[in-house]
């Protein structure tokens, strides 16, 4: 069972992801998680994501 903790936490500004010109996210509404030792993350919400540019792989995480 994993040990680490974990917390989330509203970002106060604008987060936005781009990759070749293409916005992928734009919020005002994204959390960050802080796990242990791992690189934080941002969670946007599913509405704020353009999924017209992202393509389905065969990739998983666990």
């Amino acid at each position: 069972m994993p040990t680490d903790k974990f917390t989330t936490e509203p970002v106060s500004k604008t987060v936005e992801v781009t990759f070749n010109g293409a916005t992928i996210a734009h919020s005002k509404k994204t959390l960050l998680l802080r796990e242990g030792n791992h690189a934080q993350v941002y969670y946007f919400p599913r509405s704020d994501v353009n999924f017209d540019v992202l393509k389905k792989t065969g990739h998983l995480t666990h």
